[in-house]
């Protein structure tokens, strides 16, 4: 008889499964609903209006890009970070890539192939020009094809790792982002935060509704 209930109760969840799907694609089809509402990770639409050039963005993803920060400190929410240029072409992350090394990424792209499950941005509280000159070092890294620092330690090894690389782009243009670093130091993207150069603009997480906004 409990194998009996337990069947007659599988065929029901699965018809009202069933009947909810359809619901969601009639509602879909009107526009009442977006499954987009449903998605368990960030769009690239969520934050795109707010982003300047300059920015510094601090990204968790659940792919392999933010591997070799987890791989050194389990619990860490952000696994990567590079630095944001807008133009007329739209919004791209210039950042330090485990595979590509120093590359200029469209974010649209990036937030299609990685599930950004947490993000803050940051803004430089500097000169424009300044931010211009350590976007123009990010871009020179970009245009040599500087590769990505697998060593993990700052000053030390060929090429930049994430932190590094937006860390080094500033203080190229006379703005240390951090004090006291040092070389052969790990310096985890979420170490920024605490950056007296730097000011926080926003924090979103995509499983709940703890969104923080900053403002004047």
């Amino acid at each position: 008889m409990k194998a009996m209930g337990a069947f007659t109760g599988m065929v029901l969840l699965r018809r009202m499964t069933g009947r909810w799907m359809a619901i969601c694609l009639l509602l879909s089809c009107l526009g009442v609903i977006r499954f987009a509402d449903f998605q368990e990770h960030i769009q690239y639409t969520d934050i795109s209006d707010s982003l300047q050039t300059g920015d510094v963005i601090l990204l968790g993803t659940k792919t392999l890009r933010g591997m070799f920060v987890r791989m050194t400190n389990t619990t860490t929410s952000y696994a990567h970070v590079g630095m944001v240029e807008c133009n007329e072409n739209g919004c791209f992350l210039l950042h330090a890539d485990p595979h590509d090394g120093c590359i200029a990424e469209s974010l649209k792209s990036f937030f299609s192939q990685n599930e950004v499950s947490v993000l803050a941005v940051l803004r430089p509280s500097v000169p424009k020009q300044v931010v211009h000159q350590a976007v123009d070092f990010a871009k020179e890294c970009v245009n040599r094809h500087v590769p990505f620092n697998h060593k993990l330690k700052y000053g030390l090894g060929t090429g930049f790792y994430c932190t590094e690389f937006v860390i080094m782009a500033y203080e190229k243009a006379q703005c240390p982002l951090l004090d006291n670093v040092m070389h052969g130091d790990l310096i985890r993207p979420e170490k920024l935060l605490k950056s007296a150069s730097l000011e926080v603009v926003e924090i979103r997480y995509a499983d709940d509704d703890s969104t923080q906004i900053f403002t004047d």
